[in-house]
């Protein structure tokens, strides 16, 4: 993150406003108002083409993935946020997080279109997204910054003391077990995180 996501800057640029919740969220008008800004799946198709050489037969999800570069995004300024966008396909990383926060909630509020075959999961199985941060402890994140990603993504942001590592590592392992409902177990190994976290 560029130092406008931290509280220590006196910067003016962190100028994302609170989300307005629709009652009715109408994803097709929603990706209708952004299309200039944003293109949805131009992330997903850059990410595979990159992929293509390299990775035989696995899963991967470029909506976790590019989740997490909008949560960057969310809190980036000056060059970085430049980058982001151009990865994400995105000049406005407000358009941007109001598209994510709709779809986010379209695909988990809206079990009723199993029924109409409109794109949600089939047999009426549920869908849930969870979306966290964990910061090394001390990280002086802006209260705005938390304030955007609580609102747009439903994300928590959990301070974390990476200098014990097996500790860190336990803790979002714990995290990610409890949101799958014990699906996935052990997502970070051993050795993955270090004091550098």
């Amino acid at each position: 993150l560029q130092p406008s996501a931290t509280e220590s800057t006196q910067s003016t640029e962190f100028v994302i406003p609170p989300r307005v919740k629709e009652t009715e969220i109408d994803i097709s008008g929603l990706m209708e108002k952004t299309s200039e800004s944003f293109k949805s799946d131009a992330f997903a198709r850059n990410l595979f083409a990159e992929m293509k050489e390299n990775i035989e037969n696995q899963f991967v999800s470029p909506y976790s993935i590019s989740t997490a570069l909008v949560m960057l995004y969310g809190g980036a300024a000056g060059v970085t946020a430049e980058e982001l966008g151009q990865v994400l396909g995105s000049g406005d990383a407000v358009a941007t997080l109001n598209l994510y926060a709709g779809l986010q909630d379209w695909l988990t509020k809206k079990p009723e279109l199993s029924e109409k075959n409109e794109g949600n999961t089939p047999n009426g199985d549920t869908l849930n997204i969870a979306n966290s941060l964990w910061p090394n402890q001390g990280f002086p994140f802006r209260q705005e910054y938390i304030r955007t990603m609580q609102d747009y993504l439903s994300s928590e942001v959990y301070p974390t003391d990476y200098s014990k590592v097996e500790e860190a590592r336990g803790e979002i392992n714990q995290w990610v077990e409890n949101k799958t409902e014990n699906l996935i177990k052990d997502l970070i190994q051993p050795g993955v995180l270090s004091e550098n976290t």
